[in-house]
């Protein structure tokens, strides 16, 4: 499944797990409102899962409830909901971000270097330009082809 696939099932779960909510913690206006305020977004730390939504950040203040609070009542609803084949699970992280794990796990590629290309190695980085100063791209692994 494409990225774009996977966002719009990711989407399509959350718009369903927020209906759950509507009459409890969301009104209608809420839930209304968050089909729009929805952003998915890739995981910059694979340890987040695969795939991270802030949309309990951004719907909490106008149902007054806590982000948190918000975030967990949005996992249990999507816990509630059929299973989708494509994902293996859901967090809440830090103040109210709410994580995804694929099945699969699109991040997987980052630590498994048995299916790197052939001809390309991972290579630890820094962060640190060529004159050690700190670089604006984040530390991490980058794909280099080997020598």
């Amino acid at each position: 499944m494409a990225g774009a696939d996977l966002k719009q099932e990711l989407e399509r779960l959350l718009n369903e797990a927020l209906k759950g909510l509507e009459g409890k913690e969301l009104t209608a206006p809420d839930v209304a409102r968050a089909s729009t305020a929805i952003a998915i977004e890739r995981t910059r730390d694979a340890s987040h899962g695969d795939f991270s939504t802030n949309v309990a950040m951004k719907l909490a203040k106008s149902a007054g409830l806590a982000p948190r609070a918000l975030a967990d009542a949005i996992v249990r609803e999507l816990r509630a909901l059929p299973p989708s084949p494509q994902v293996a699970g859901f967090d809440v992280a830090g103040a109210g971000f709410i994580n995804f794990r694929l099945a699969g796990g699109i991040n997987s590629f980052r630590h498994d270097r048995s299916s790197f290309p052939r001809g390309v190695r991972a290579r630890r980085s820094n962060g640190a330009g060529a004159t050690g100063e700190s670089s604006p791209m984040r530390s991490g692994t980058a794909l280099v082809a080997a020598a």
